[in-house]
Formats: structure tokens, sequence, C-alpha cells
């Protein structure tokens, strides 16, 4: 088993120990009041201090309804070359270039993972720790939206890049994804294979939030804001 393996292998044990109860709807659609980032800037700060202890769900929604939020998360240079670094064992450039991400956006969940198991290597323990607890907490609040197995019940996700990761933590490998609209709903399919045993799966995630936003940055109605430009409460 490769490193970054068995440390996944550790990570979704220790999410899913945390996810006996019923799985909690979540909306489709994210409303808070404007002012432009100030409350979900205040939920960072206090989710940063002590992740282990925030609500990820409600720190989730209201970054969805701020204007730092970015659908395109990890698709930059950033994300992609950290995950390479990882592959090749060059810990010291994944953690560097995974913990530029986690910076630019706290909610790059696949920074967060990359940095975790790279700082692992590094024996960073405290600063893997960190990302550990977000990453947990993350997944955690994805797992709660539902169990991925039909439409209805699909993980609801804030970017494409969520799906892969908790792919990964599943130990499931995407073998192709699919765009689905039904009942007014958008949904990625992804079928896979998981990895221990070969046994096919199929996991739906709710896209309506994301799908959105994409298409507003992609036609230019909207354009995300850095995170460290939001306004402090």
């Amino acid at each position: 088993m490769s490193v970054r393996r068995a440390f996944l292998a550790a990570l979704v044990f220790t999410t899913l120990a945390g996810c006996a109860t019923p799985p909690r709807p979540e909306p489709a659609a994210v409303s808070a009041a404007n002012d432009n980032g100030r409350s979900y800037r205040h939920m960072l700060d206090d989710a940063l201090a002590n992740p282990a202890a925030a609500d990820w769900s409600a720190l989730r929604r209201a970054y969805a309804a701020s204007p730092a939020y970015d659908p395109f998360v990890s698709v930059k240079p950033d994300g992609p070359n950290s995950t390479a670094a990882l592959r090749r064992g060059d810990w010291q450039t994944a953690a560097s270039l995974a913990e530029a991400a986690a910076a630019e956006n706290a909610m790059d969940l696949r920074a967060h993972l990359n940095a975790y198991v790279a700082d692992r290597q590094l024996g960073r323990i405290a600063a893997a720790e960190t990302h550990h607890a977000v990453v947990v907490g993350s997944i955690r609040a994805i797992l709660g939206t539902g169990d991925g197995t039909t439409p209805q019940t699909a993980f609801h996700v804030l970017a494409t890049s969520e799906e892969y990761v908790l792919l990964d933590t599943m130990g499931l490998k995407s073998q192709r994804q699919a765009l689905i609209r039904q009942n007014g709903h958008d949904y990625d399919q992804l079928t896979a294979i998981h990895q221990p045993d070969g046994a096919p799966r199929v996991v739906f995630f709710n896209i309506d939030v994301s799908f959105a936003r994409e298409k507003a940055v992609t036609l230019g109605s909207v354009k995300p804001i850095r995170q460290n430009d939001l306004p402090r409460p």
C-alpha cells in the first residue's frame, strides 16, 4: 500500500467513525444576508482556530453565500501540481504548494488533504493534524447530506474537486462521469471501482449550487474575491 493510500485509509476510518447518524437533507440553494462575506470570514476565523469544534456544515453554507465562493478551487495550478508532487514522493514541494493553496482558500479540500499527507511525511505533526481536522470536518459535513446512492440522496458538494476527494477517502477510483438533470436538479453521476475489492460503485453528487456558480463565473457575471480580501466583522 502506498504512503498516500495508507494515510487516506486512516483518514476515512476517522471520518466515517463519526457519521453513524442519519443523513440531514441539505438545501440545494444557499442563502444568507448580504454582508459582503463578513459572516463567513468570522466563522472561518473561528473554525481555523479550532477546526475540530467547528460547525463545518454551517461554514460551508456561509462560504457558498459569500463573494469568496470559488467552484473552480483546486483546478488552479497549485492543486494539480501538489497532487503530482505527492505521487512522486516530493513531500516538500507538495507541502509548499498545498499549504499555499489552503492559505489562498481555506475551503479547498484537496489542498488540505494533500497538505495533511505531505506534512505527516515531513514530521510536521501539528500542521498535519490541523489539516486533518479540516478535512474530517468537511467530509463529515458532505456525508451528512446523503448517502450518494441515488439522485434523491446525493451528496451535496461545492466544487467538482470535492467529489474526487470524497472518492479518494472512500477507496474509490473514478471510471467515468456523467452530468444528469432530473426534476429540476443537476447531478454528477460518477461510476467508480472500489479499489480494495474491484467492486463497481455509482455515486451521485448534487451540484445545484456549484453548477450555478460555475456558469456565473464562466459568463463573467460573478468574480470570486480573495478570501483574505473579505471584510472583517
